[in-house]
């Protein structure tokens, strides 16, 4: 009897485990994402936009103002992660790397690659986040990303 108990109690404790690891991660963007880059200070944002946009084909910020304000404006998303397939349907894409340079072994600056994300079109609310050769699904729940913010902020002098 004592063991039949304990084996119910191992299991309980096993599926409550289960599925509290099945649950979709939810938080903000600082908590899901950016806090894996502490420490990191990130000095280039690019935006790759598809299919070609004459003022925003391809945009590189070296600016450390923009890149914070940008930054900023990524903490503001409150996101749950989705799991399972999303349909995308036809959209335009934008593909924003965030990326550190570092030195080399010949002291070369090096823009390393820490974050992508994927942001689609015609679904603004569902972003893909990439790093470590690891990619994310997340929906925006407060929201919408606002890529015409994000143009703004990327044009400003």
């Amino acid at each position: 009897m004592k063991k039949k108990n304990i084996t119910v109690i191992l299991i309980i404790i096993a599926a409550s485990a289960l599925f509290y690891i099945m649950q979709p991660k939810k938080g903000s963007f600082n908590d899901l994402i950016l806090s894996q880059y502490q420490g990191k200070n990130f000095t280039q944002v690019q935006i790759n936009y598809i299919p070609t946009d004459s003022d925003l084909a391809e945009f590189t910020c070296k600016d450390k103002n923009k890149i914070n304000e940008f930054i900023s404006y990524l903490e503001t998303l409150k996101l749950v992660e989705a799991n399972g397939s999303i349909y995308y349907g036809k959209s335009t894409n934008y593909y924003i790397f965030i990326r550190n340079e570092v030195k080399n072994s010949e002291g070369q600056l090096h823009a390393n690659e820490n974050l992508g994300i994927t942001v689609y079109g015609n679904n603004l609310n569902i972003i893909d986040i990439f790093n470590n050769n690891h990619t994310k699904t997340y929906k925006i729940v407060n929201g919408k990303f606002d890529m015409k913010y994000i143009r703004e902020i990327m044009k400003k002098s």
